[in-house]
């Protein structure tokens, strides 16, 4: 046993010495004309604890485990507390805060001195290729191909299905699941240059919210009991990781596995419905970093304090995946690393000169000597890390700024010293206490007193830099009051309808249309001005002429042959109920292209004039969360489709859906009032059981007075489709309950009609507001159909700093 011992002992370092030699020699086998190729592989919010080589059991994560084993692992590695922040530190190996990113959108303004990481290896002689998100990496008036990427792939948001691709001259919309689409995407570039070195940056958006994935995917873990959210999250996850083990296939099937530097990382720690519940109804919940749920606790193996956006270690800390085969030796390197020191580590390996381009100092380091020696020491600065959402982030005004305000954190290879709101302080130290749960400030004063005065230095070099905090120059300033102060806003009005609705009714005449009050519709005599308005369009007849009835629960019911309205809360579960027969409006004939249809709409002005919040309500940049909640219930729905009869599936539909404006309110601004962009939440159409997303004008925007047909408003549709909030679309008799973050795929959908040539008097964030919104039927075909609302809420969250 003894000898057999002696022979592995001297084996297995025989075997270190081969995997480590030749990275000590990487120069001459630069100069021979062997330059590696780079996959750089980037997740979106996976946690620290989400893989199974990271002590999950959970979690499916079998071809990451694999890599993992056959890599450098880097545990002891911080990224930044969000995607945008994490990624400019990347691109361009520097602090975040330096590069002009201080958060995610409006907040991320990655600024075009910044070289990014392709350009130098491009210089290099590299074949330079992105696919994926275009988190900074879509800037600049020419797009990516500006900052190095030869070519590129990419989409907009969070589409994990049929997403919009975004192309140089190719713009389209994809068909199927988008971790598929991008990892053919991957794969189709290495095959297509085996022979020429290649860089290549593959970023999924897995396991982003919204969690949806293949039924596939979601349904072992359903078996195990798993909620639907966590099934969904792990699902995903469980499809990219079979995504990655097709790229690691695809480099050995075309002989490049051995000549290919292969490094993973995730963007920032887990989020989930928790944290977002928690975010609205606990604001300094984000300050404490402990976050209740039994989903939570699973994935949390860690046991980590914090989430996505707050500096805790669960907001930051990630695993770092570097695979060199027969270069870089397996194993653990218990060594601090950074995001920023991703591109230098990437350069040196690959012998780049980082003089290939001139650009602004690297605040990484290469981790290249702990590649070498995984028990080589060598000195890497502290990180400096920002929350970017909550109570301690910095504010739009510099009063927000305030290092007495903040909560920043300074990340050593050990000692981690935490800046809290309020001029709070804690010092941890993560060897003994990973999860920041006893302050040691008073065991280690010296270490405290010296962090305490590095973190104030840093933070005071970067307000003095002039780079952070500043919108881009071609971004045209608002000139509009910032919303002041903290606020949790709801931005609907008289949710349930208690101050009754004005009816209009809408219908064409010989002078184009003209839009009548009628009356208000109420259920008691309350005296207070309606905040809602019913619009029935196109209709035979006006339920203003009936007379009420009074329903045993005490609602109130106004109906004739074309539609109902019922108006009521409290004794029953619906607020309003809403039913258009459209059948009887055309008299079982269906009607002709361009030709009006019924509608029937619940509207308000929200921030518009004359809204109930008024002109003076918060603007989508000085938001931070809007949670749209709201529970639709469909009570019946009958719909004709006789082909026979002339029904076309695409002018003949039902379909109950809520559409947001998002408009320009800044009265300086030249597109005040009229610019605007139409934002829809799909509930129901009968043609399709799951709603996909739909970007489009709204027809021409022109009206033909000799027929008297509005062919459109000209503006910009962004309908974000069912799968951002649901499964599927309304079922007879099921209620579809609704609490979701609209927040970002508001910004996505301004950022969309932006780059289509619409609302492009101001594209900055601080003019648009929450204009109006409007919730009901559009009913072209042929149909009996009834919906019900209840408990519809728009919460608008921010945390401004009082000037």
């Amino acid at each position: 046993m003894k000898v057999k011992g002696t022979i592995l002992k001297h084996a297995l370092t025989l075997l270190a010495a081969l995997l480590l030699t030749p990275l000590a020699a990487l120069s001459a086998a630069d100069t021979q004309g062997k330059k590696p190729n780079i996959l750089l592989i980037i997740a979106d919010d996976q946690g620290y604890a989400d893989f199974g080589f990271m002590g999950n059991r959970l979690a499916k994560t079998p071809r990451l485990d694999r890599l993992a084993g056959e890599s450098a692992v880097f545990r002891n590695f911080v990224v930044a507390a969000a995607c945008s922040p994490t990624r400019a530190a990347i691109w361009t190996g520097r602090d975040h805060l330096l590069t002009g990113v201080w958060g995610v959108p409006p907040k991320a303004n990655l600024r075009d001195d910044e070289v990014r990481m392709p350009a130098f290896f491009k210089t290099a002689g590299y074949r330079t290729f992105h696919v994926g998100k275009l988190d900074c990496v879509k800037a600049g008036p020419g797009g990516p191909s500006d900052f190095g990427w030869e070519e590129w792939t990419g989409g907009g948001g969070y589409e994990h299905r049929d997403p919009m691709i975004f192309q140089a001259g190719n713009n389209r919309r994809g068909q199927g699941w988008t971790v598929d689409i991008w990892t053919e995407e991957a794969l189709r570039f290495i095959r297509g240059n085996r022979d020429a070195p290649w860089f290549t940056s593959v970023a999924y958006i897995i396991p982003h919210m919204p969690w949806v994935c293949d039924e596939k995917y979601s349904a072992p873990f359903l078996a195990q009991g798993f909620s639907t959210n966590l099934a969904s999250c792990y699902g995903s996850i469980a499809h990219r990781d079979e995504c990655i083990g097709r790229l690691l296939d695809g480099l050995r099937e075309t002989g490049q596995e051995e000549r290919t530097i292969v490094a993973f990382v995730s963007d920032n720690g887990m989020t989930s419905a928790e944290v977002q519940a928690l975010a609205t109804k606990d604001p300094q919940g984000w300050t404490d970093g402990f976050v209740p749920g039994e989903d939570w606790d699973k994935r949390n193996v860690a046991r980590l304090r914090g989430h996505k956006a707050t500096v805790w270690e669960n907001g930051i800390r990630q695993p770092l995946l570097l695979r060199w085969p027969g270069t870089i030796a397996p194993g653990e390197r218990k060594q601090f690393g950074c995001a920023e020191d991703v591109l230098p580590t990437l350069l040196d390996l690959a012998a780049v000169p980082e003089t290939m381009q001139k650009h602004l100092p690297f605040t990484g380091v290469s981790l290249r000597p702990a590649l070498r020696d995984a028990a080589e020491t060598f000195e890497r600065p502290a990180a400096l890390r920002l929350d970017i959402a909550g109570v301690g982030a910095p504010r739009g005004a510099p009063g927000g700024r305030k290092f007495e305000k903040l909560h920043l954190a300074l990340r050593g290879p050990r000692f981690k010293y935490h800046v809290l709101p309020g001029g709070k302080a804690a010092l941890f130290d993560l060897e003994a206490d990973p999860g920041e749960t006893t302050d040691v400030q008073a065991k280690f004063p010296k270490v405290a007193a010296k962090m305490a005065a590095e973190c104030r230095r840093r933070w005071d070099e970067i307000l003095a830099s002039g780079r952070t905090f500043t919108p881009p120059p071609a971004a045209p300033a608002a000139t509009s009051t910032p919303f002041e102060a903290p606020f949790s806003i709801e931005l609907i009005g008289d949710p349930h309808g208690q101050r009754g609705v004005k009816l209009k009714s809408v219908n064409p005449g010989p002078a184009g249309y003209s839009a009548r009050e009628e009356g208000i519709l109420r259920r008691q005599d309350q005296g207070a001005a309606p905040i809602w308005t019913l619009m029935q369009a196109y209709s035979k007849a006006s339920i203003a002429s009936v007379e009420p009835l009074t329903l045993p629960d005490g609602r109130k019911k106004w109906t004739n042959a074309y539609k109902d309205f019922i108006l009521g809360h409290g004794t029953t579960d619906a607020d309003f109920v809403l039913s258009v027969n459209s059948m009887e409006e055309y008299s079982n004939q269906y009607r002709r292209a361009k030709a009006p249809w019924p509608h029937l709409l619940l509207d308000q002005k929200i921030c518009a004039p004359g809204g109930h919040v008024s002109e003076a309500g918060p603007s989508l940049a000085d938001c931070e969360s809007m949670t749209l909640r709201v529970g639709v219930r469909l009570r019946y729905a009958t719909n004709l489709h006789e082909r026979s009869r002339g029904y076309s599936e695409g002018i003949h539909a039902a379909q109950f859906l809520l559409y947001f404006t998002l408009q320009n309110l800044n009265r300086q601004s030249p597109g005040y009032g009229k610019d605007y962009v139409w934002f829809g939440v799909p509930f129901y159409d009968d043609r399709y059981p799951v709603i996909s997303p739909s970007y489009m004008r709204d027809g021409t925007g022109q009206e033909d007075e000799r027929k008297g047909e509005k062919l459109g408003t000209g503006r910009f549709i962004n309908s974000v489709g069912t799968k951002p909030f649901a499964e599927h679309g309304l079922i007879p008799g099921e209620w579809l309950n609704i609490r979701a973050e609209v927040l970002p795929l508001m910004v996505e959908a301004l950022e969309r009609a932006w780059s289509r040539g619409f609302c492009n008097s101001s594209t900055n964030l601080a003019d648009y507001k929450i204009g109006s919104m409007n919730i009901g039927w559009e009913v072209p075909g042929l149909s009996a159909v009834s919906a019900q609302i209840k408990d519809l809420s728009l919460l608008a969250t921010g945390l401004k700093a009082e000037k």
